[in-house]
Parts: structure tokens; sequence; C-alpha cells
């Protein structure tokens, strides 16, 4: 019998029968929707049946949730007669929430679906393309439900990594192979955990189990997987392990967890109020995901103030207590920033061009790497790192929205190249887990302080206008020895000194703060009254689609 091919994305006209009358499923990704609770769950398959099944002979459904099997269901013969032979193919929906009081802990516990055709004749088992759950979820629930939490599972003993196979030249450029294989710590991001603010993530032998939760906070159609494609290219550049391409893309810290907080439709859509819902709850569970990092390759559609920009005020939060928040700078080539970009305490990164070569002798600025200054009159952005023509790996791309809108990008069914600095901005999230895995009590003030003090800027295309503090240098931040604090005397949004509980006051100056002795901790949500700001969009404007650099 054919083989069962396993893919992210559902359904793509692959079909595959298992050999055996029982077969189990496994590795489903749950995406929930914090504050609803699930009221309805169903097993979807997506299938046919070579020749129309007789009573008597109805396949038995039963899942197992932790080990534990339950009860098996009957589907009825009648339900797959209206799919006999593979132009009759479909969905076929079997309701399965009497099983159980399901609850969103439920998928996180080595869920499996186990089909018995047992009663079924050798040339009338189901022929697969996808198998599935769907879960319909409504209203506001306990807090209980709203956060599973899901600690760092993957570790392993440091080892080197054969770089012989890379085909992409960034690690080098940035110097991420030379910690990778540095003995005897060998950096390549364990127990580090980095939230993908994106269109999702699918999961793939290069992410594997290290994606440890996935939510939701886009409410329009969707599903638990990325259909954009965006976020899954993202995931790629900052934690893929290479094993889906024979180590030849891999990502800059190929042993980090990921958290995957979707905030766009599968069209690549958002809002405003969708990003910030995502980091409020990046927040309230920072410490039972071990979130250490933020990846935002993302801007917003409309100029507006740091001081009235609630994604700004968002993430300005977020770096107050203890998350480096990493942004794109934007793809206008102008000296024009859009939140988050132009917020002053967070790490805005721009893209350089590496020529597909190691050596530094030949790389430029992209033409289109948005610059400027914030309004506090600091450089932006402050570092930069390669962004032009970047390979990765992207499972099914032909059948993700930004592949099928741009089919001269796909280099492979499963390799896809991208420019913009959006691929710049996982570069550095990388960079910032390795070092925090080497100095994990480091703040974001020193992180940030440390990559600019660092960076190199001994390279003939550099311009400090438009570079910042120079490309990153992985390397050497490691290396690195200072523990100074950047963003000292630095305003503070002011959506974050007029709070409706008062948390910050305005009445504070913050410009003759001393940073080091400010409990940031105090900062919090409610600091900021929300019912005060206007939202607008969220785009994906730090992709690059033209030609050349």
């Amino acid at each position: 019998s054919a083989a069962i091919v396993s893919s992210g994305l559902g359904p793509d006209g692959t079909f595959g029968v298992g050999s055996n009358v029982k077969g189990a499923f496994g590795g489903f990704a749950l995406e929930t929707t914090p504050g609803f609770t699930i009221n309805k769950v169903e097993i979807v398959l997506h299938a046919y049946v070579p020749a129309a099944l007789k009573t008597g002979q109805d396949p038995q459904l039963a899942v197992v949730i932790g080990g534990a099997t339950s009860q098996a269901v009957s589907v009825t013969a009648q339900n797959f007669n209206t799919h006999v032979g593979v132009a009759n193919a479909g969905p076929i929906y079997i309701n399965v929430t009497s099983l159980r009081t399901w609850t969103w802990a439920d998928f996180t516990k080595s869920l499996e679906l186990v089909i018995n055709q047992s009663k079924s004749a050798r040339d009338q088992y189901i022929d697969y393309d996808a198998v599935g759950f769907r879960v319909t979820s409504v209203g506001t629930v306990n807090a209980n439900e709203v956060s599973v939490p899901v600690l760092a599972t993957t570790f392993s003993l440091p080892t080197p990594r054969d770089t012989t196979s890379l085909s992409n030249v960034y690690n080098t450029v940035i110097h991420a192979t030379q910690v990778w294989n540095e003995s005897p710590a060998f950096l390549q991001g364990d127990a580090m955990t980095i939230a993908v603010v994106d269109s999702g993530l699918n999961r793939s032998q290069d992410l594997a189990d290290r994606i440890i939760k996935q939510v939701n906070f886009n409410l329009a159609y969707h599903n638990s997987t990325d259909q954009y494609g965006h976020g899954t290219f993202v995931a790629s550049l900052l934690a893929g392990n290479g094993q889906s391409t024979q180590g030849k893309y891999v990502g800059v810290a190929p042993q980090a967890n990921l958290v995957n907080v979707r905030v766009s439709d599968d069209q690549g859509i958002a809002t405003e109020s969708d990003l910030v819902n995502g980091l409020q709850w990046i927040l309230q569970n920072k410490t039972a995901s071990n979130i250490k990092v933020v990846n935002l390759s993302l801007n917003a559609s409309v100029m507006q103030s740091y001081n009235t920009s609630p994604i700004d005020a968002a993430v300005e939060i977020l770096w107050f207590n203890g998350i480096v928040v990493v942004v794109s700078a934007g793809n206008n080539g102008t000296a024009n920033l859009f939140p988050p970009a132009n917020d002053p305490f967070v790490i805005t990164v721009g893209a350089m061009a590496d020529q597909g070569t190691a050596s530094l002798s030949d790389d430029t600025i992209a033409s289109f790497s948005a610059y400027g200054t914030s309004e506090v009159q600091t450089v932006k952005p402050e570092l930069v790192a390669p962004g032009v023509n970047i390979y990765g790996y992207l499972p099914r791309s032909d059948k993700s929205t930004i592949g099928q809108l741009h089919p001269a990008n796909q280099v492979t069914p499963n390799v896809f190249r991208m420019s913009g600095t959006s691929m710049a901005a996982p570069l550095v999230s990388g960079g910032v887990a390795l070092l925090l895995q080497d100095e994990p009590t480091l703040t974001p003030d020193q992180v940030k302080y440390r990559l600019m003090a660092t960076a190199n800027k001994s390279w003939p295309g550099y311009n400090a206008a438009r570079a910042g503090a120079g490309l990153l240098d992985v390397y050497a931040a490691v290396h690195g020895t200072t523990t100074q604090s950047s963003n000292t005397s630095i305003p503070v949004s002011n959506l974050l000194t007029t709070g409706s509980n008062g948390v910050l006051k305005a009445s504070v100056n913050w410009s003759s703060v001393n940073w080091s002795s400010v409990n940031w901790s105090s900062v919090n949500w409610s600091s900021v009254n929300w019912s005060s700001v206007n939202w607008s969009s969220v785009n994906w404007s730090s992709d690059y689609w033209g030609s050349g650099n």
C-alpha cells in the first residue's frame, strides 16, 4: 500500500492508506484562542473509499490522551459512501465532543487518533489525504482555560554542529557558526524560548517538537496552520535545524524553542489590536513558557508617534519586564519609520546584502532598508543583518499564500527565497538567544548595549546613518564583557504615563531617572488606558518583493 505522507498544510492531493487495520495518528498542532472555551471537538478526515462500505463495516475511532484511550466512536458506512473514488474525496466530520470534557490541555498531552478498520475488506480501506481535529470555541472563560503552562521541552548535551553543507552564508557573516562550534558551550539556543509574532507556524522536521505553544489572536477564518507562509519562513531563519534539507538551511539558534503567536489571517491581514492582544498574552505567559525574546517582522500601516502608538506602548511594557524585543525596520528605503520600528527602546534591525559570499568586502546596505532617527534622536536601525535573497525552508511553499503570489521565489517545493528587513530581524533575534544562553542574567538594555558595542563596522558598505552601530557579530557579542545599559534617560511612551491605574505618573521626570534603579516590573498592562488609543492595521511591508538590492 502507499505510504502516508505528512503535510503540515493539510489536504494537498496526496493520498495514502495504512497497511494495518488499526492505525494511530499523532503530532497534531493545537492553536488556541485565549479567552475562549471549547464547546465542540470533531475529527476531520479528508478522504475517500475505493468502494462503498457495507452495513457492519463501520470504522471505529478513538482518541488517546496522555496514554489513556477513550471509548470508540462508530462511524456509519453511510458517512463514507458519498465519497467513493478519489474524484469524490472530501471532508468527513465525526463529532467526538461526548468522549470527554475537553480542555485545551488535552491537546498538549501526546494526543493521538486511532482508526480501527478491522471490519472492512482490504480493498475498502480508507484513503487519507489529511487527518485532523476541528475545535470550536466560544465565549469568555476563566483564567485556567486561557493559559496552559508549557515549559521548555528541548534540552540536549551541547555538541558541535556540522556546517559543511550550509547553503546560506548569513550564519557565517554574523559569526553564529563560530559560537555553535566553540567548546565547551556550543551555543545553539538550548533552553531559550523565542516568541514569533506573525502569521503562524507550521510544524516540520526542522522545528520538530520545539514549537511549545501556539495561540491565535486573529478571529477571521483560519485553521491552526500558517497558510500565509511568512511566519514559518521567519521561524526557519530563526531556529530551523536543517534536518529537512540535509543541513543546507539552518537557523541562527537551531536548538531554541518557539512560541507561535498568530496575529494575521491567511492573507497576512491583521489589526493593531490583534497584535497588542498577542503581546499582552506574551507578558502574561513569559514565565510559564520561558519567553526571553520576541521577534516582530512587521510594521504598522500608519505612521505615528511612539508616544501615541499602542504597539510602541506594548513593546515597551515587554521590554521593561525583561523580554528583548527585536523588530524589522521596514522596507520603504527612506527615513520614515513606522511602529514599532520607531520605538527608541527596542532593537530595530535593517537589512544588508551579503551578495551570497562570506566575505564582507562586497557587502552593501540594502536600498530598501528604512532608517532614520527616533523622536528622541537615537539612530535607527541600531543594527543590520543579511536580508537580501535569503533562502529558507518553507514546506509546501506552493500551497502558501506568499508562494502562490510570488511563484518566482520558489527555489524548490520546500525552499523559498525572500528579501526584506523581515528576514534580517530573526537573524538578530536568534543572535540574542545565543547571547542569553551564554549570559542569561543580562537585561534587555544590557543585551542591546552589548550587541551595538560589538557590532562590525569594518566593511566598505558601512554607513552609520543607515546601519546604526553596524553588522550583527554574534561571536563578538558572546565574547564581549560590557554590562553597560542602553536607553538611559530616554523618556517612555506617554501612554505609559497616563494609565487609568496611575502605575507610572506623568509627574515623574523620566529624563532624570537612573534607569538601572527602576523596578520595571511595576510597568504593567493596566498602566495604559487602551480605550483611548486609535487602532489601525498591521502589514508585512518588511518584506521586499522588488528586484535587486
